[in-house]
């Protein structure tokens, strides 16, 4: 099954059967989007991540000032062995290794492969959980947004690509009156203060490429590693802005090393920007 593109799809009861009436109402600045459902899913539920992708994409594109040009395929399964075996069938340059931890109690349920395509589990428990919910959903939308910027080239460092999902999935969090954005950095920071006083924090060079990002995560729990992520790239936009931030990304479409593109953006190579961190999170209160 493939929804509109364009249309927002709103479910409607009618003689004991929900149907879905496409309603035409394109985003402000319209986002070329195909929902395919594997079995189970209905299609009450394809219409409602349909409609979160639409509303994440304003928002997104407001942010980045872009939009994205090729269409985004969003593969929707109702159960891990489905969720995964449509990753490994579809998927663009994925590893099979990361793509089957799908499979495990508290794997990912939510991924986005090389060629802009979003895979769901809607049969994961998150699911149930209206923020986190969201928030995957936006932080895998941002990755999309990476691949724009950078031209589908390159391999910026896993931390500065995993930090940005979070810094902006957190915004359309506070955007929709969610969260409070300054308070979830703080509650971040202070879980990396904590960490810092009983084994200190994960350096970013340990943060680099998706190997060793989950290999962290497993040793520290995703938890820290996505915190010091967050905070990484909150503290980066703050001392460079934005515009410092996508232009890292738009070094890619050179296919430089990622230190280079680092030292050309931010002005500071990442083992210094990795010190004045830690020094920040002391210090953050």
């Amino acid at each position: 099954m493939t929804n509109c593109a364009r249309c927002r799809l709103v479910p409607v009861l009618a003689v004991g059967a929900v149907l879905t009436l496409c309603i035409a109402s394109p985003p402000a600045y319209g986002i070329n989007l195909a929902v395919r459902s594997g079995p189970g899913v209905s299609a009450q539920a394809a219409g409602e991540i349909q409609r979160t992708l639409l509303e994440a994409d304003d928002f997104l594109s407001a942010e980045f000032s872009i939009t994205v040009s090729r269409q985004v395929r969003v593969h929707l399964s109702a159960t891990a062995e489905a969720y995964v075996d449509s990753i490994l069938r579809t998927g663009v340059r994925v590893n099979e290794t990361l793509a089957r931890m799908g499979l495990t109690p508290g794997g990912h349920w939510m991924m986005v492969d090389a060629a802009s395509q979003i895979f769901i589990n809607l049969g994961h428990p998150a699911t149930g959980d209206q923020t986190r919910f969201l928030s995957d959903l936006a932080h895998e939308m941002v990755h999309i947004y990476h691949q724009e910027l950078s031209g589908w080239r390159g391999s910026p460092y896993a931390w500065i690509q995993e930090g940005t999902a979070e810094v902006f999935a957190k915004h359309f969090l506070h955007h929709k009156g969610l969260i409070v954005y300054p308070q979830t950095i703080a509650a971040a920071a202070n879980l990396l203060r904590e960490r810092q006083s009983v084994g200190g924090l994960p350096s970013l060079g340990s943060l680099t490429t998706p190997d060793l990002w989950e290999r962290r995560a497993h040793t520290l729990t995703r938890r820290v590693v996505y915190a010091t992520a967050l905070v990484a790239v909150d503290y980066l936009v703050q001392q460079k802005g934005k515009d410092a931030l996508f232009r890292y990304f738009r070094l890619f479409r050179a296919e430089p090393e990622p230190e280079a593109a680092f030292v050309q953006a931010f002005g500071q190579t990442s083992l210094e920007f990795n010190q004045r961190l830690h020094g920040y999170v002391r210090e953050a209160r």
